[in-house]
């Protein structure tokens, strides 16, 4: 399986699980008879290749996944091997766990035709938990899953859910959380996660942030926000943020946070617009949603540029 034909499997399945909700429905019976098909010997060799972890459920419900929907029949063992090393079943106590989870209260609420509400993961539905690896010689999804029903805060616009507080936001916002320090500035507002955790810290002085949809500003102003540690310290600013970024003059920020795109290919878009202000701006760090992940589709794409010269 060339590099290619995996971002393409990749990218069906993102659009399967997007758009269908998979769900893997069995009981821990089912789990044993399964486990029972496999000798001692079998689980070792799966083990020592990497597609059966500690937890046989893991694999099992993985398996069902990829046979409901025939993706080992298109990727074949290439693929399926770097899928069930990357699938995962998380904890729903350590997700649960989350400050913002634990502390915010969601409540229904609708704006426009945007609506503000709890979403929720069944047992066993299956989830993309971070972005694919695309630097990878195989690009294969995270899947993952969770063996009970775990709720999230989610907004819809009619009956697309638009933005949530979901795994993956989690783990795709650590580091930029992490790098967050004095004056920031904030491009995207979304459910305010990323502003919810860096307002609470110390070393955090003075937060803006810029959104172009008024809906998503008095939703996150008049319910959530108000529950927000260091609230004192946030500006909601309603503007096109890249207009926005174009009015920053040195001196005004010692960081910038950037997400205001839907995945990697809009996000490329963006990240080109928004790259070149870090020279202008050297007082200012910059970091950006799902970074790794567009610099490598950028690359694919500079390398598929120069092929066709």
């Amino acid at each position: 399986m060339t590099y290619e034909e995996s971002l393409d499997l990749s990218a069906r399945i993102g659009s399967l699980i997007a758009s269908r909700f998979p769900k893997v429905e069995y009981t821990p019976e089912d789990v044993e008879r399964a486990k029972e098909e496999y000798t001692a010997d079998d689980l070792d060799e799966m083990r020592e290749i990497g597609i059966l972890k500690d937890d046989f459920e893991e694999f099992y419900v993985i398996r069902e996944f990829t046979n409901d929907y025939g993706i080992g029949d298109a990727g074949g063992g290439e693929y399926l091997l770097p899928l069930f090393a990357r699938a995962k079943k998380l904890d729903a106590e350590e997700f649960r766990s989350d400050p913002y989870l634990q502390n915010v209260k969601v409540p229904e609420v609708k704006e426009g035709d945007i609506l503000l509400t709890n979403s929720f993961y069944e047992r066993g539905e299956i989830f993309q938990y971070e972005m694919p690896d695309l630097t990878a010689r195989t690009v294969t999804p995270s899947l993952g899953f969770f063996s009970e029903k775990v709720t999230f805060p989610a907004i819809y616009e009619g009956d697309v859910p638009w933005v949530s507080v979901c795994p993956s936001e989690l783990s795709s916002m650590a580091e930029g959380i992490k790098n967050a320090h004095g004056r920031v500035l904030v491009l995207g507002l979304g459910l305010g996660y990323y502003l919810y955790r860096i307002a609470g810290k110390e070393n955090v002085s003075r937060i803006t942030v810029v959104d172009l949809d008024e809906r998503i500003i008095k939703i996150v102003k008049e319910h959530l926000l108000p529950q927000f540690p260091g609230r004192e310290k946030v500006t909601l600013v309603h503007a096109d943020a890249l207009d926005y970024l174009k009015t920053v003059k040195e001196g005004d920020f010692d960081y910038c946070y950037a997400d205001i795109w839907e995945g990697v290919v809009d996000g490329a878009a963006f990240y080109r617009q928004i790259e070149p202000h870090e020279k202008r701006l050297p007082g200012t760090g910059f970091d950006y949603w799902i970074k790794e992940q567009i610099l490598s589709y950028l690359k694919e794409v500079d390398n598929d540029e120069k092929r066709t010269v």
